[in-house]
């Protein structure tokens, strides 16, 4: 997640420049590295599924597919199944 770690650290140097009159004084890193990670960990906990989560899509996938899948095709369902939940939060 370094990717996410870098655009949210980049934002919150940005944001720091919108203020008028810009602000004084020395810019705390350290804190805003700590709010970075908080921001983060929110991030990640929306993208990641609870175990309810998963139990639910599995079960519309079964009842969509009649229980005919092997695990490749079951795993791809939960993951797309996921994607469509998630693209709506």
């Amino acid at each position: 997640m370094k990717e996410l770690t870098k655009i949210l650290g980049e934002l919150a140097g940005y944001a720091s420049l919108c203020w008028k009159p810009k602000p004084k004084g020395v810019f705390n890193s350290t804190l805003a590295s700590k709010e970075v990670d908080q921001a983060e960990t929110q991030i990640l906990a929306l993208m990641t599924p609870s175990v309810d989560d998963i139990v639910k899509i599995m079960a519309e996938v079964e009842e969509n597919t009649k229980g005919h899948y092997d695990d490749v095709d079951l795993a791809t369902a939960i993951v797309e199944k996921w994607g469509e939940i998630w693209l709506n939060i």
